[in-house]
């Protein structure tokens, strides 16, 4: 699990205040069209849901096709956006790490 912790050490060296989730009123992460849901069907998204990809995790590097949890914090004082493996989402809300 040392490779774990330390693979993501080292992409989120410079990231403050991380956390998992969508970011409430962000364009980006558009939480606010959950307001709408009631009005127009075909707008209403979780924006906090995964959606599978095949990128690589922002916050451990693995390429695996899974899905990916949003998840944001600062660099530079700036809002910065990452989409994550479901390990990287319970170790950083949890501090599960993954099955070995």
């Amino acid at each position: 699990m040392g490779e774990f912790i330390e693979a993501i050490r080292c992409k989120l060296a410079g990231v403050e205040a991380f956390s998992v989730g969508a970011c409430p009123g962000c364009e980006k992460c558009n939480l606010e069209d959950l307001r709408s849901c009631d009005d127009d069907p075909e707008r209403c998204e979780l924006a906090d849901e995964p959606e599978f990809s095949w990128q690589p995790c922002d916050s451990c590097g693995s390429t695996l096709g899974g899905d990916r949890h949003p998840a944001h914090g600062l660099i530079d004082n700036e809002l910065a956006h990452f989409k994550i493996c479901i390990d990287c989402a319970l170790y950083h809300a949890n501090g599960e790490l993954p099955d070995a």
